[in-house]
């Protein structure tokens, strides 16, 4: 078993000063694969690192209903990240609006992935998946509300986090991550 990369080796002990280094760092990490191959790769640390930079960044580039639908592959990590970085009530809105998925869903880019999207975005959305069209109009129609209501509350609470004109700029808690751990 080979040695991962540490967040202090792969920074060369450097911490980076602003979001362009920190989307440069970002960048190299994603020349080792996917995200499931740069977990195999690296320390927790800088693991966590990565997937921050990303949620922020995608954040704010299109908001949590474009992180939750377009980058599933990074949603299993994201609670892990929100709670490094000390967000411990963005954690528990995103775990609650996670936990409306039915249960089968695999966080994975595939049509039964787009087809659960489909099936909290809009009732009027046609879904193919079998499982999903189970759900009766009612059901379906409550957990459509449900997801919304979540997102809102999600966009809420971060806005004035990492919203741009945020009191505090949006990249200072993966500094204050990164100059803790190296």
């Amino acid at each position: 078993m080979t040695n991962k990369i540490t967040l202090k080796e792969f920074l060369n002990g450097v911490i980076p000063s602003n979001e362009t280094e920190l989307a440069e760092i970002s960048d190299r990490l994603w020349e080792m694969g996917t995200l499931d191959d740069i977990k195999e790769k690296v320390s927790s640390d800088l693991f966590v690192f990565h997937v921050s930079i990303n949620m922020i960044g995608n954040w704010q580039g299109d908001g949590w209903s474009y992180i939750i639908g377009d980058q599933p592959e990074l949603i299993p990590y994201i609670p892990l990240a929100l709670e490094a970085l000390n967000l411990q009530d963005l954690k528990t809105v995103f775990e609650q609006t996670i936990s409306i998925f039915p249960e089968f869903v695999k966080f994975k880019d595939d049509s039964a992935y787009c087809d659960a999207i489909n099936f909290l975005k809009n009732v009027c959305f046609k879904i193919r998946d079998e499982r999903l069209l189970k759900y009766s109009e009612e059901e379906r129609t409550r957990l459509v509300e449900k997801y919304h209501n979540c997102l809102e509350e999600l966009e809420n609470l971060t806005v004035p986090l990492w919203g741009y004109g945020a009191e505090r700029d949006a990249w200072e808690a993966v500094l204050d991550y990164t100059r803790k751990k190296v």
